[in-house]
């Protein structure tokens, strides 16, 4: 056996800044083997099951149809067909939504132009009930569930009217509808909320050139006031890809602007609403039946922005102090999609470039598995103020671990005295590093540590190396095997294995562990 002594480094290495970094994006299957598939809508219940609803035509057969799919974890995807619709109604609207007891609501358009709702009552789906009249033409929808588990719908008809229906889920049919703007312009990319604390129904939608927020009185049969979010006389229906979200209980709303091709957050600040630009960006043609935006804020309050660029890619951009950066999430060739956050995870369902199949893309955003919101949760705002504290170069309890190699080992900042993890156990502690005896008698050095997983998206890189001789230039990623196991969905554990040359007599073997800012 060669006589290797052993000498364990740890390396911290900052990179540059970048405000938004390339999401790590999980990738499903929800369906496929279809000629042609159209995602609709996506949402999460707080169970944490995933709830997908698309249209599509199969590969073998003239009638199209409106499925459902939901999945948890631990479960496969189980696909219900809702309804069977023409081949040409394949683009009509559809949205899905969960109430307090998970029971997934799907509404959707039916062929001639009304629409319907089914829920799941924990048990099965039960019978369609009519939102709008048959002989309407639903052009767009949207829809929302408060607290009693009754269903909110703005949607628009023959003629350009707007208008706003609700039902008390104890009744057998619609309870209220009335109409939010009855002229003849045609109404799209319709967005409903309910507001987080009163839950009085808020919509924006394009009317005219204009994107427009309306609000319900105090009584579900109040009147609607509006207002003019902007304005582009450029042509009519010009702003577009309306899609509304609130931050506390201030209202925002992002949007395109196809005068100077940008997208735009805008705020209810004051009237008129105060706007930023996102970014400006060649837009696919924005289809009728669906906004090409959609907009959510994380625990954190950081918004993101969904939307599909001209040429069939789907990005996010969000905001990172005063910078809005892009990033991509995946190709299709749909101008429709869906898109929910929950739980500081986003969810993005659409279809394929060749369109013979449903996806979900997902992506965890949380503050909390960055550096900035792990600071928060251990530092007091006294701390957090002072860079020589809570930085990540700094060391407040002096045990010669900086902050940046505390956060990225799961060890405390404040609690001096340096540990090294427990091999095969540990789940805290710097890496842990020994002699092995390996193939042929061979002596091998074995690092151990703990990783964040790539999946809560901590901005950290890993990286083993090995050297014989410490010197710059040296330093090589290991020639062994690497193992990694799972501990939870936020850390893993990772093993490798050094494959030292013939001849060496000192091994050193370091993790250096890189910050994207």
């Amino acid at each position: 056996m060669r006589n290797l002594s052993l000498l364990a480094a740890l390396l911290l290495m900052m990179t540059g800044v970048c405000p938004l970094r390339a999401l790590n994006w999980d990738f499903q299957t929800v369906r496929d083997a279809y000629f042609t598939a159209v995602a609709r809508s996506v949402t999460v219940g707080t169970d944490g099951r995933v709830h997908v609803v698309y249209s599509a035509l199969p590969e073998f057969g003239n009638e199209a149809e409106l499925d459902h799919a939901v999945r948890t974890p631990a479960t496969s995807w189980v696909v219900t067909t809702l309804a069977s619709i023409p081949s040409s109604n394949l683009y009509g609207s559809a949205a899905v939504k969960c109430d307090s007891f998970q029971h997934p609501y799907v509404i959707y358009r039916q062929p001639s132009g009304g629409v319907q709702f089914r829920r799941h009552t924990g048990t099965a789906w039960a019978s369609a009930v009519n939102f709008a009249g048959s002989g309407g033409s639903s052009q767009t929808l949207a829809v929302a569930i408060d607290s009693a588990n009754d269903l909110h719908l703005g949607y628009t008809v023959t003629g350009g009217t707007l208008r706003y229906a609700f039902w008390d889920r104890s009744a057998s049919s619609i309870s209220y509808r009335d109409e939010v703007h009855d002229f003849t312009y045609v109404f799209e990319q319709v967005s409903l909320l309910l507001h987080p604390t009163s839950e009085r129904p808020r919509m924006t939608y394009s009317r005219n050139g204009h994107l427009t927020y309306a609000v319900r009185g105090s009584t579900v049969t109040s009147a609607w006031t509006s207002e003019i979010v902007r304005s582009n006389s450029v042509s009519a229906n010009s702003i577009a890809g309306g899609s509304m979200a609130f931050k506390g209980t201030t209202a925002y709303a992002s949007y395109y602007d196809p005068a100077n091709q940008s997208v735009y957050l805008a705020s209810d600040s004051g009237n008129p609403w105060a706007r930023e630009l996102v970014g400006s960006f060649d837009m696919e043609s924005v289809s009728s039946i669906s906004p090409a935006t959609r907009l959510f804020f994380d625990s954190a309050e950081r918004p993101y922005i969904v939307w599909r660029r001209s040429g069939g890619d789907l990005y996010v951009s969000s905001k990172r102090g005063s910078s809005w950066k892009t990033a991509l999430i995946a190709h299709t060739s749909e101008a429709d999609f869906g898109a929910a956050m929950h739980a500081d995870r986003l969810y993005v369902a659409y279809a394929t470039p060749d369109r013979t199949t449903v996806r979900l893309a997902t992506a965890g955003v949380s503050p909390a598995a960055e550096f900035g919101g792990w600071a928060e949760s251990v530092f007091t705002p006294t701390q957090l103020a002072d860079p020589l504290v809570s930085g990540v170069e700094a060391d407040p309890d002096l045990d010669g671990v900086a902050n940046l190699l505390e956060f990225a080992f799961n060890m405390p900042p404040l609690n001096a005295g340096v540990q090294t993890m427990a091999p095969g156990t540990g789940t805290q502690g710097l890496p842990a590093s020994t002699l092995e005896i390996g193939a042929g008698g061979a002596a091998v050095i074995r690092i151990e540590f703990l990783r964040r997983r790539a999946t809560v998206n901590s901005g950290l890189t890993y990286q083993a190396e090995f050297s014989s001789s410490m010197t710059s230039g040296t330093w090589t990623p290991a020639g062994g095997t690497t193992t990694v196991t799972p501990i939870n969905d936020d850390w893993e554990r990772v093993v490798v294995l050094d494959a030292p040359p013939a001849g060496s007599q000192r091994r050193f073997v370091r993790v250096r562990v890189t910050q994207e800012l």
